[in-house]
This record gives C-alpha cells, structure tokens and sequence, in this order.
C-alpha cells in the first residue's frame, strides 16, 4: 500500500476545491464540468511544453504524486491564486 506524503495530499485537497468551487479564467461562463481531464487539457493548451500525462495528472490529483514547482504556478495562474495556496506552511 502506498502512503502519500503529507504535502501531496495537501495539494490534492487544495486542487480538488478550486475545481470543485472555482472557474478557471478561460472558462469564464462557459459550462463545463471541470475534472482532471479537462484541467489537464487546459494546462497543455496554456503551457504547450508540460511533458507530463494525463495519468501523472490524476496521480497529483489523488495525492500520490508531487508536483514540481512549474506545474504548481501554472495550476494557480490558471485559477487566479497565488502559488501559496498550495502549501500547508502557509495559513489560510
């Protein structure tokens, strides 16, 4: 059985919420169901060198993976936050 790392599965928490709560600034009143896929979908189109899959995203998603500092900023451009919402050292 794998065990998460602590702060994976912070980043996991704090993403669920903004796609769960938020609408990313590209799909400003449109209607779509945001999920892994999709969110996965608007970052290649936003960064066309993410080298990352689609099942990686989703292992980010579930807090089995980490992500690196690149991903983090453009997941928190994409949904207007600052970086630090994803880190569990600062209070919210």
């Amino acid at each position: 059985m794998l065990v998460s790392h602590p702060a994976n599965v912070f980043f996991a928490k704090q993403l669920r919420a903004l796609m769960e709560s938020s609408e990313p600034r590209i799909l400003r009143g449109q209607r779509t169901r945001l999920n892994p896929n999709t969110l996965w979908g608007l970052l290649c189109d936003a960064n066309p060198s993410l080298s990352r899959s689609p099942t990686q995203f989703y292992r980010y998603c579930n807090g089995e993976a980490s992500p690196k500092l690149p991903l983090v900023n453009d997941v928190a451009a994409l949904f207007e936050v600052s970086p630090h919402y994803f880190s569990n050292n600062v209070p919210t």
